[in-house]
């Protein structure tokens, strides 16, 4: 999960600090490829009204809202026999 240092943490998309009395989006890790162009807001804190102005912003919305439908408990199929794939810890 992202980090955010009120006061200190620049928002990716236009680089100004976000600040106590700014509206936020924290992004999770999950964009894996450094060549893609979403990868910079990965894992990061950015300006919601940031997020809401830029083309990035708007992408990375749809890309993580695609994420959060496709994770969790009772969305973990295998693609060869379709049963739950659950993490087993011994």
């Amino acid at each position: 999960m992202a980090i955010l240092l009120r006061g200190h943490s620049k928002c990716p998309l236009f680089g100004k600090v976000i600040e106590n009395v700014h509206e936020v989006v924290l992004f999770p890790h999950f964009i894996l490829n450094e060549n893609d162009s979403l990868f910079a807001l990965s894992d990061s804190a950015c300006h919601a009204c940031c997020v809401k102005e830029d083309p990035r912003g708007l992408a990375m919305l749809a890309v993580a809202g695609e994420y959060y439908d496709s994770t969790g408990p009772g969305k973990r199929a295998c693609v060869a026999c379709g049963n739950q794939v659950r993490m087993t810890i011994c």
